[in-house]
């Protein structure tokens, strides 16, 4: 730090730690773990993505507190890798709760989209139904409007016969047919009268 004429760890990128740290290869790892270059790459991908506001999923969370609470305890820094340890654990929690929480509510959503499906069945079915039936309903209406139909043309053809009946009956009088009189006849009559009256 002094060589750099850094005040504090603070002042330096964490990205920036991890580029010197891998460089001089003045950290040492005790036991089992993943290489110092693999990890220290991994917390300079746990700066990038804070900054940079990445989103990332609980494996990857899960990754980078491990990774983490491991450059803790490769620093000898036991305060903060219990710290992170708690934190691990409750992360860790969290998400448990999380995924057991959405396959509950996945589970309700498998349910509720079933029974969706059998009420729009239901549904269809009782479409089908109404539609049959007021297909009946239109085909019995309409025997019924032809019979109406069929029975006032009848009617109709019943008035014109019998219209036609009347008008052609002859004007008789005692079965036999009355000649009618013109002025002339009549004149001829009176004067025949006439006649035999002066011979008298």
């Amino acid at each position: 730090m002094k060589n750099h004429e850094w005040d504090c760890p603070e002042s330096v990128e964490l990205s920036r730690w991890a580029e010197l740290l891998g460089r001089e290869g003045n950290l040492e790892r005790e036991g089992k773990g993943k290489p110092l270059k693999e990890l220290l790459h991994s917390i300079a991908a746990i700066r990038h993505t804070a900054v940079h506001r990445l989103r990332t999923n609980s494996t990857g969370l899960e990754r980078f507190l491990a990774d983490a609470e491991d450059l803790a305890g490769v620093l000898g820094d036991n305060i903060y890798t219990k710290a992170i340890s708690k934190l691990r654990a409750d992360a860790r929690s969290t998400i448990e709760e999380l995924t057991r929480n959405k396959q509950f509510i996945q589970l309700q959503l498998e349910k509720a989209q079933e029974d969706i499906a059998k009420q729009r069945a239901e549904l269809d079915q009782k479409e089908q139904e109404n539609l049959r039936h007021m297909e009946q309903e239109d085909e019995k209406y309409r025997a019924l409007a032809g019979e109406r139909l069929g029975r006032a043309l009848d009617l109709m053809g019943d008035l014109k016969v019998a219209s036609k009946s009347e008008d052609t009956v002859p004007n008789r009088m005692d079965g036999d047919e009355a000649v009618p009189v013109s002025d002339a006849d009549s004149d001829l009559d009176h004067g025949d009268q006439f006649e035999d009256c002066s011979e008298a």
